[in-house]
């Protein structure tokens, strides 16, 4: 059959007339029974983002790809799994075929885990053309072999940070009398999960369980009352922690 045909019928005819038996006897037309022909590979639809987390990812969380098919694709991985690429930051890193998801037919989902130390403040993207069979098999139901082309996509993925924040706390001074007040000011420079409402006597911090963003400065103000007592509380009302 002719090659890269999607769709097809084929039959074998023998013209009467055109054989005989050894007695002489002209035999009829005869028809095979009409087959049909797919020699066209299936192709890549799309691929796009996965993860396990919602915008971020963190060490030891994972990140990957969907990769569409145009039909149902029949993967064999008894001689290895197929992996496409993704690129952190600049560094480029294979993310491997995972089996056991199966939530749809048409698409294959990769999956790669974070390493501590990887970074990328723009967002992870899957690297064109990079789809690798490693030794296993993607075909369509026919067998014919599946085109393993695609599309990159370097911008919209998760943003990774795998480095634990910094929040440096001063303060205006360094010993307070019984009824004196001292303001301290946290400062910490990227975007948090949870703020802070509180500083303790031994300099533990308590989160208030809020989401904040941005960069942000936050400011306690702590009174020392009657003996080794020293009571802090959030408080922003100063014009000086609007400046910090």
């Amino acid at each position: 059959p002719t090659a890269n045909l999607n769709t097809g019928n084929a039959s074998i005819v023998v013209n009467a007339g055109s054989y005989t038996d050894a007695a002489g006897n002209v035999g009829a037309q005869g028809n095979s029974p009409s087959i049909a022909i797919d020699t066209l590979g299936m192709s890549v639809s799309s691929v796009s983002f996965q993860s396990d987390m919602a915008d971020r990812n963190a060490e030891g969380t994972r990140i990957g790809a969907y990769v569409t098919f145009l039909e149902v694709p029949v993967i064999v991985t008894t001689g290895g799994f197929p992996t496409i690429d993704l690129l952190i930051g600049s560094t480029v890193v294979k993310a491997t075929y995972d089996p056991t998801w199966q939530q749809n037919s048409m698409m294959m989902l990769f999956r790669y885990t974070i390493l501590a130390g990887q970074t990328d403040t723009n967002g992870y993207g899957i690297v064109a053309n990079t789809l690798t069979l490693n030794g296993g098999t993607i075909k369509d139901a026919s067998g014919n072999n599946a085109s393993l082309s695609h599309l990159e996509r370097l911008t919209g993925g998760n943003i990774v940070d795998t480095t634990a924040p910094t929040l440096i706390i001063t303060s205006n001074k360094t010993s307070l009398k019984s009824g004196e007040t001292a303001t301290h000011f946290g400062r910490y420079v990227e975007q948090l999960v949870n703020g802070f409402k509180s500083i303790g006597q031994n300099g533990h911090l308590h989160a208030d369980g809020q989401p904040t963003t941005g960069q942000f400065v936050y400011c306690f103000e702590c009174r020392r009352h009657s003996g080794l007592c020293l009571q802090c509380q959030l408080g922003c009302q100063f014009s000086a922690c609007h400046s910090h």
